[in-house]
């Protein structure tokens, strides 16, 4: 069996829309399906010993439920559960992921500030972790016909990464691969471009030859996936929050070539898990094994 898949449960719906996202992808992976629940709460701790609380009954009674949850929609995947006393829920989902191939998470779960679009767990674990994320919000799957997984292009290891992991997810799946390479054109640029000073189809043409070479090496390892390209001009985090509209999947590095180095997660990355009209997965450049 493959590693473990890690899904954080907490009983809120979008916990539960998570669970249900994680379970499809353990039984197409034949993984095991590993849910946690983190009860820790910092101002009891030195009262009550862990298992011992009040809220250890609750705990027990969300995880049995998504347990049972599992075996009525996917019966042959093999669940297990576990609750986290002495971290906080983001730091314990980190922490247990050592032995998993991939965390799963409701964007938002229950407590939080409401105006908020992802909640502060989803994104330290997302930003955090060293094995791929998915990240799924409350929107319902309005999948295509032919499913797609959509993935942005682009030559840093963090890419390619991405890229290869929106490969593996395409082949589970039966899916194509949209991969998107976007250049965001100062507007001064394409003034002159409109008025005919610039050679915007030129510049197309050179993206074009940098996303084929980018996506040769997993086309020929992945020779059954099939392959859509397209080069936009336009700022990433838009143009791939407009292509997951339908898509079961956008698939993106942690981080892509230029940004601040000591930020977590780049601006492309942030602004999807914002934006995004499906799940999301954030890859890092250590998640590049196919489990």
């Amino acid at each position: 069996m493959a590693s473990s898949i890690l899904v954080g449960v907490d009983g809120s719906e979008e916990s539960l829309i998570a669970l249900d996202w994680a379970a499809e992808e353990a039984a197409l992976r034949g993984s095991g399906l590993r849910l946690l629940y983190s009860a820790w709460v910092p101002a009891l701790e030195p009262i009550f010993l862990p298992g011992s609380g009040p809220w250890d009954d609750h705990a027990q009674r969300v995880l049995q439920a998504a347990e049972e949850r599992v075996r009525l929609t996917d019966p042959g995947v093999h669940v297990e559960s576990s609750i986290g006393y002495h971290e906080p829920a983001a730091a314990t989902l980190i922490h247990a992921s050592h032995e998993a191939s991939l965390i799963v998470v409701g964007l938002r779960g229950r407590g939080g500030f409401p105006g908020m679009k992802i909640g502060s767990v989803a994104y330290e674990v997302a930003a955090h972790a060293t094995v791929p994320v998915v990240v799924v919000g409350p929107e319902p799957l309005a999948v295509t016909t032919v499913p797609k997984i959509v993935v942005g292009v682009d030559d840093s290891d963090h890419g390619r990464a991405a890229l290869r992991a929106a490969f593996v997810e395409a082949r589970l799946r039966s899916a194509r691969v949209e991969a998107i390479h976007s250049v965001r054109v100062p507007p001064a640029i394409m003034s002159v471009a409109m008025l005919g000073g610039y050679d915007l189809e030129s510049m197309r043409g050179e993206r074009e030859r940098l996303t084929h070479d980018a996506l040769k090496p997993y086309r020929n390892e992945f020779p059954d996936v099939e392959v859509e390209t397209r080069v936009e001009w336009d700022d990433a985090t838009h143009a791939l929050s407009r292509a997951s509209a339908g898509a079961h999947l956008v698939v993106v590095g942690a981080r892509g070539r230029h940004g601040f180095p000591f930020l977590a997660l780049g601006s492309v990355a942030h602004g999807i898990l914002h934006h995004a009209a499906s799940p999301v997965m954030i890859v890092h450049i250590a998640t590049t094994e196919d489990d």
